[in-house]
């Protein structure tokens, strides 16, 4: 059995609408009749919304909070990046394994992909932040 033929997508609603209009198509002087089908296919972005937009951007702000930590609160800032660097990382392979694999570059991985950026860049700023002090510690005489 392939991977992802068993997964049923609940955020996909199916509208088939068939229109009984008979329609007489003439070329080359013969006559063809159609059947008009059409089929919508709408997804819930709430559901998007709820389960993944907001909690990341609001992992982006908390992972923002350690900018007004003191400098020296090394185990507060530490566990605060990792935190909600590794909660980023979980809440995207827990999205990832509901939608179907596929071979291309899904918005949702991009959004996902600055997400973590964000959270990393805010957890190397720490890092910077640290070994500039210690650096102007030492080259400080007395």
């Amino acid at each position: 059995m392939a991977l992802g033929v068993n997964r049923t997508l609940v955020t996909v609603i199916i509208k088939i609408a068939v229109n009984f209009l008979m329609v007489i198509i003439t070329r080359a002087k013969r006559e063809y009749s159609c059947l008009k089908v059409t089929l919508e296919l709408t997804r819930q972005f709430s559901y998007y919304l709820l389960q993944l937009y907001i909690p990341s951007y609001m992992l982006v702000i908390v992972s923002w909070v350690s900018f007004w930590l003191d400098k020296e609160a090394v185990p507060a800032r530490v566990s605060l990046g990792v935190t909600t660097l590794l909660t980023m990382a979980t809440q995207s392979s827990g999205i990832n394994s509901k939608l179907p694999p596929v071979s291309y570059t899904k918005a949702i991985d991009v959004w996902i992909g600055v997400c973590l950026t964000f959270i990393f860049g805010a957890l190397l700023e720490f890092a910077l932040v640290n070994y500039a002090g210690f650096v102007f510690i030492l080259s400080t005489p007395g």
